[in-house]
């Protein structure tokens, strides 16, 4: 059993697992499932890593964008997304 081989008493964590088993069972978008399979098995997702530096100039570029009102309204985006 793999539980004894991780320390754990035979049993324990069975409600846990079938919780997330209930709740995985429920759910029906296959991104979502994707999404779960991956984090469970390690898998990397479709994008590459983002170091700290990287996040904080990320955020910093875009509240400049934010106050210099150089970005696009939600509405901007659903117009221009008709065209593609």
């Amino acid at each position: 059993d793999r539980g004894v081989l991780l320390g754990h008493p035979r049993g324990q964590g069975r409600p846990r697992r079938l919780e997330l088993h209930k709740v995985i069972d429920s759910i029906e978008d296959e991104n979502q499932l994707s999404a779960i399979y991956s984090a469970i098995k390690g898998e990397k997702g479709p994008y590459k890593a983002m170091s700290i530096e990287d996040y904080t100039k990320a955020i910093d570029l875009a509240r400049q964008q934010i106050s210099t009102g150089k970005y696009r309204s939600l509405d901007d985006l659903e117009e221009a997304s008709k065209a593609w």
